[in-house]
C-alpha cells in the first residue's frame, strides 16, 4: 500500500470511487472531481496498491489543510 497526491490523470478512477460511494445527488460529478484536480492536486491523498501511477486507486480523500486550532485546544486542554 502506497499513499501520494493525485495526478490529472487520475480523474476517472476517482469519479469512479465517488459514484460507488455516494448518491448520485450527494457525490462530486466527474466534472468537478477534474476541476478540484486542475486547482488543487495537492490536496488530494489517493492510497494505492503500488508506489507509481501505475497502482491501483483503492481510496482516497480530498480536502484542504486546515491550520486553525480549535478553541478546545487553546488552553493547551485535551
Amino acid at each position: 500500500m502506497n499513499i501520494r497526491h493525485a495526478t490529472k490523470d487520475d480523474w476517472q478512477a476517482l469519479s469512479t470511487i465517488e459514484a460507488a460511494s455516494y448518491l448520485a445527488a450527494e457525490g462530486a460529478s466527474a466534472e468537478s472531481i477534474c476541476g478540484r484536480l486542475a486547482h488543487y492536486p495537492d490536496h488530494f491523498w489517493l492510497l494505492t496498491t503500488e508506489a507509481d501511477a501505475g497502482g491501483e486507486i483503492l481510496a482516497f480523500v480530498n480536502g484542504f489543510e486546515r491550520l486553525q486550532r480549535f478553541e478546545c485546544f487553546a488552553s493547551g486542554g485535551a
